[in-house]
C-alpha cells in the first residue's frame, strides 16, 4: 500500500504542494524516510509539515520518500479502506514504517477519523520523527480528533519539550478548530512567549487561536510582526492555515512581495495563498512576480496562490497561459497550468490544458 501526503500547510497549512510519502515495499514495510524539504506547494491547509525551522534545534528531520512501487509506476495515495493497516503499522517495530503509516493518515485527513487513538498513543513513539506526523496526522483528522485534545495541550505546555513537536501540536488545535477551545489558555500562554527559541511555537498558536476566532487582534499583530521580521516561515504557514480569518495580514504580505530584494518572497506568497480570494489586493503583486526575470521559485509560488486566490486573479490569465506552455516538471510551467484551471476552467479547456 502507498501514499501521497498533502504539504499540510498550520498546523495545518502550510503550507504549498503535495509530497508523496513512502510507498510500501514488498514486504510491507515503508521505504527509508529523506529529509524534509523546506519549499511548501499547492495543497490544502491546514497542517505544515514537520521540518527545521527557525527556532528549532539543529537535527535533521524525516518525512517519507517519495519512491516507485516495484513495477517502476508511481505510487498510489492511501484509501480510506487502508486505514486499518496503517493503524497496525503505526505499533510496527520498524521507525520507518510508523513514520509511513503517520504520513499516510496525515494524507487521509478526516477519513482516518478511526486512528485517532493510535495517533494519540503516537505522540509518545520513541521516535523523534514520528511524534510530529501523529500530531499533524490528528489536525488533518480535525474536529473528529478532538479526543486529542488534552493529549495535545500537555505537549504545547511543556516547555521542556521539543520545539518542533511544540509547533506541531499548536498547528493540530487549530486543525481541531473550534472543538480544541479547551487549548485557549495554553495556546495563548504559547504564543505571548517571547523567547526567540520557540518563536514558531508562537506563531502557530497564534495562527491557531485566529483560526478559532480567539485573541484574534494580539494574535494576528504577532502573525504579522514574524511576517515583516522575513525570516520566520512557521509565521507565514500559521497565516496560510488561519486562511481567511487572517485577511489583515494581506497588506503586509504584499509589501513583503512587493520587495524585489527581499531575501525569500515565497513564504508570504503561499500566506497570500493560504488567505484565498480575501487576497485578492495581492492579485497585481503576485502577476508582477511571474515575470520570467524572476526565480523559479518565485513564479512558481506566485502562480500557486495566484491559483488559491481563484476567479479574481484573472488579470494574471495571459501570462499564466504562457507560462502553462513549458511542461518542464520541474519549472513553475505545471503551477501555472494548474492556476488557470482554478481561475477560469474555460480558458484552460481552450489551451487544452488536461
Amino acid at each position: 500500500m502507498t501514499a501521497t501526503r498533502f504539504c499540510l500547510l498550520l498546523g495545518l497549512a502550510a503550507c504549498a504542494g503535495c509530497i508523496p510519502t513512502a510507498p510500501s515495499t514488498g514486504d510491507g514495510q515503508k521505504a527509508a524516510a529523506a529529509p524534509q524539504a523546506a519549499n511548501a506547494g499547492d495543497g490544502p491547509a491546514p497542517l505544515a509539515a514537520p521540518r527545521n525551522r527557525a527556532g528549532d534545534k539543529e537535527r535533521s528531520k524525516k518525512k517519507p520518500a517519495a519512491a516507485p512501487d516495484p513495477d517502476g509506476s508511481e505510487p498510489a495515495p492511501a484509501k480510506e479502506t487502508d486505514v486499518p493497516t496503517l493503524i497496525a503499522q503505526l505499533k510496527d517495530a520498524d521507525a520507518d514504517a510508523r513514520l509511513g503509516a503517520a504520513s499516510d493518515l496525515a494524507a487521509l485527513g478526516p477519513r482516518a477519523k478511526a486512528a485517532v487513538p493510535a495517533l494519540i498513543a503516537a505522540l509518545k513513539d520513541e521516535s523523534e520523527d514520528v511524534r510530529p506526523w501523529a500530531a499533524l496526522a490528528l489536525g488533518a483528522i480535525g474536529p473528529d480528533a478532538r479526543a486529542a485534545v488534552p493529549a495535545l495541550t500537555g505537549i504545547l505546555k511543556d516547555k521542556d519539550a521539543d520545539s518542533t513537536l511544540r509547533t506541531d501540536c499548536a498547528s493540530a488545535l487549530g486543525g481541531i478548530g473550534p472543538d480544541a477551545k479547551a487549548a485557549v489558555p495554553a495556546l495563548t500562554a504559547a504564543f505571548k512567549d517571547t523567547d526567540p527559541d520557540v518563536s514558531d511555537v508562537r506563531y502557530a498558536s497564534a495562527g491557531a487561536l485566529v483560526g478559532m476566532g480567539v485573541q484574534t487582534q494580539a494574535a494576528m499583530k504577532v502573525l504579522i510582526d514574524g511576517a515583516q521580521q522575513g525570516e520566520h516561515q512557521s509565521a507565514y504557514d500559521a497565516i496560510a492555515a488561519a486562511g481567511p480569518a487572517a485577511k489583515d495580514a494581506v497588506p503586509a504580505l504584499i509589501a513583503l512581495i512587493k520587495d524585489d530584494n527581499a531575501p525569500d518572497r515565497t513564504g508570504p506568497a503561499g500566506a497570500l495563498g493560504g488567505i484565498g480570494p480575501d487576497a485578492k489586493a495581492a492579485v497585481p503583486a503576485l502577476t508582477h512576480m511571474l515575470d520570467p526575470g524572476n526565480s523559479g521559485q518565485d513564479r512558481d509560488a506566485a502562480a500557486m496562490a495566484l491559483g488559491k486566490i481563484g476567479p479574481a486573479a484573472k488579470p494574471a490569465l495571459p501570462i499564466l497561459l504562457e507560462m502553462a506552455k513549458d511542461d518542464n516538471i520541474d519549472g513553475p510551467g505545471p503551477s501555472a497550468a494548474q492556476a488557470v484551471k482554478k481561475i477560469d476552467p474555460a480558458a484552460a479547456k481552450k489551451a487544452g490544458i488536461p
